[in-house]
């Protein structure tokens, strides 16, 4: 079970960085719909919070929120 769970984990990672990385400044809702659609998994608010905050911490991506464009961005 603990390696479908991993799995997953980096599934998500990886879907989270290219959207995220594509520049197009995606809302925490698009990111959740585009997990969904590609993995056909729902993940909640917080499952969200807790993938970019291990992208920022354990992967070094700078990930920011951008306030007036609604959405997160790779600040280079």
């Amino acid at each position: 079970m603990r390696t479908k769970q991993n799995y997953l984990l980096i599934e998500r990672l990886g879907v989270l960085s290219d959207c995220i990385a594509s520049g197009c400044y995606p809302s925490r809702n698009t990111l959740m719909n585009k997990i969904e659609e590609k993995l056909g998994e729902r993940i909640s608010l917080a499952t969200l919070y807790r993938d970019i905050r291990f992208l920022r911490d354990r992967m070094s991506m700078n990930i920011q929120w951008d306030y007036y464009r609604g959405g997160y961005y790779i600040d280079k």
